[in-house]
C-alpha cells in the first residue's frame, strides 16, 4: 500500500514528482509561476487540462499542473479537487514517478480539501489483489502532502480500511468465497484491537441465523462455497459512550437463487458483498485510529444465493430468529433475509449497551444507482429520524 507523509517544504528531496492542484496557475512561488506561464505561451491546454511542465527547482525537476477549474460557483463542491488531484496522481505515475508531492492551492473554502484530494490520489493508485497476485505491483510507493500531519494519519487510516473493503468486494467469487473472505477478515484484524470470532458450523448457523441458511441452502453441497457469519468487536479506551451495531450482507455470489437473474443481469453480483466488505473496513479503521470511549460491533453474513435441486423458493415460510414467521416472496431479495437475523442478534446485544445505534449496510445494485446515481443511501426507522441520522450522514 502507498505510504503517505506530510509535507512542510516543496522543494523536499525525497520526492521525485510536483502535483500542484489549483483553479489558478498563479501561486506566488515565483519558480512555478513563471514554468507555467512558459508553458501556456506555448500551449493554451496548460490550464485547461492535465499538463506536465519540466521545471528545475521542484521535486524531480517534473511539475504536474492539475487545474480544478472554478470553485466559486453555487454548485461546486469538493469533489472537483478530488476529482483534478486524481488526474494530476495519475499523470505523475504515468510519467514515472514513484515518490510525488501533492500541493494544494487556493482551494481553502473547502475545510476537507486535503483529505479528500489524498483519497482521490490512492483510489488511482489502488491495484485490485487479482493484478497484485498476479504479480503487477503498485509503481508509487510514497505519496506526500504540503499539510497537516493528522490529516495525512487520517487519511492513512482511511485508506487502509478502504483497501480492506476493496479487496473483500471487488475480488471475484472464487477467489473472495465465504471461507476465503473470512480468512481474509482473520489476517487483517491479527494482533489488533480488533477481536474477531467466525461460526462456521452449519448445525450452530441453522439454529441461530434460520433465514441465512435458507439462503444460502443450495450452497451447502459445495464444501467452499459454504456460509460464514464473522463477528468484530472494537473496545476504545475509558469509560464508553456510545456503542454502534453494524449488520453486513456478503453475498459472494448472488445469481437470484431460484428466481434467477436473467438477461446478462448476473454479471458483476460477487460485488454484492460490499456491505460486509464496507464494515470490515471500518473496523481496520478503527483498529489504526483507536477512537477511545467507542464501542464498535459487526455482524457479517457471508455466503452464496445459489441454485440448485435444494435451493429455497418463492413461497416458503420460513421461522426467522427472532421468531418472526417470514413468507418468500422473491428468492432474489435474499438480502433482507440475511440482515434479519443478523440485526436479531445485534438487536440483543444492544439492550444491555450504552447509547446503542443499529445499521444495516447492504449493496442495493441497480434500484440505489438509479434513484440516486453513484451517491449512497441512508434510510431511518422513526427513532432514527428524530435524531437525523441520516441527514448527519449525508452532511
Amino acid at each position: 500500500m502507498t505510504q503517505l507523509l506530510a509535507v512542510t517544504d516543496l522543494h523536499d528531496q525525497r520526492f521525485d514528482a510536483l502535483v500542484l492542484v489549483s483553479p489558478t496557475p498563479r501561486t506566488g512561488h515565483a519558480a512555478i509561476d513563471q514554468a507555467l506561464a512558459r508553458a501556456h505561451a506555448l500551449d493554451l491546454r496548460v490550464g485547461q487540462e492535465v499538463q506536465l511542465v519540466p521545471a528545475s527547482d521542484v521535486a524531480g525537476g517534473r511539475l504536474i499542473f492539475a487545474p480544478t477549474g472554478p470553485l466559486d460557483r453555487d454548485y461546486d463542491d469538493v469533489r472537483r479537487v478530488a476529482d483534478a488531484a486524481g488526474r494530476g496522481m495519475a499523470r505523475a505515475r504515468d510519467a514515472g514517478a514513484e515518490r510525488p508531492l501533492l500541493w494544494l492551492f487556493g482551494v481553502d473554502r473547502f475545510p476537507q480539501a486535503g483529505a479528500s484530494a489524498l483519497l482521490a490520489a490512492l483510489a488511482v493508485l489502488w491495484e485490485p489483489l487479482e493484478a497484485r497476485e498476479a504479480g503487477r505491483k503498485q509503481t508509487v510507493t510514497h505519496v506526500g502532502l504540503v499539510g497537516a500531519a493528522e490529516t495525512v494519519r487520517q487519511v492513512q487510516a482511511l485508506e487502509r480500511g478502504r483497501s480492506l473493503a476493496r479487496d473483500l468486494c471487488g475480488t471475484e467469487p472464487e477467489r473472495m468465497r465465504p471461507e476465503a473472505f473470512a480468512a481474509e477478515c482473520v489476517d487483517a484484524f491479527a494482533d489488533s484491537q480488533v477481536s474477531l470470532r467466525v461460526i462456521e458450523e452449519l448445525d450452530t448457523l441453522g439454529y441461530q441465523y434460520p433465514l441465512l441458511m435458507a439462503v444460502a441452502r443450495a450452497s451447502l453441497a459445495v464444501e467452499r462455497h459454504r456460509p460464514r457469519v464473522i463477528s468484530l468487536e472494537y473496545v476504545g479506551e475509558g469509560p464508553i459512550e456510545r456503542t454502534l451495531f453494524l449488520a453486513g450482507k456478503g453475498l459472494t455470489y448472488d445469481t437470484g437463487g431460484s428466481d434467477v437473474k436473467v438477461g446478462g443481469h448476473m454479471a458483476g453480483m460477487s460485488r454484492d458483498k460490499g456491505g460486509a466488505a464496507a464494515v470490515a473496513g471500518l473496523f481496520r479503521t478503527l483498529s489504526e485510529l483507536a477512537p477511545p470511549r467507542l464501542r464498535v460491533v459487526g455482524e457479517l453474513g457471508v455466503l452464496r444465493n445459489s441454485t440448485g435441486p435444494d435451493a429455497y423458493v418463492s413461497d416458503e415460510i420460513i421461522t426467522s430468529h427472532a421468531g418472526v414467521r417470514v413468507r418468500v416472496g422473491n428468492t432474489d431479495a435474499e438480502g433482507r433475509l440475511v440482515l434479519a437475523d443478523l440485526l436479531s442478534h445485534l438487536r440483543r446485544a444492544a439492550l444491555d449497551a450504552v447509547d446503542p445505534h443499529l445499521f444495516s449496510l447492504a449493496t442495493l445494485t441497480t434500484h440505489a444507482h438509479r434513484a440516486v446515481g453513484q451517491y449512497s443511501i441512508a434510510l431511518d426507522n422513526g427513532p432514527a429520524r428524530r435524531r437525523n441520522v441520516a441527514h448527519e450522514l449525508a452532511a
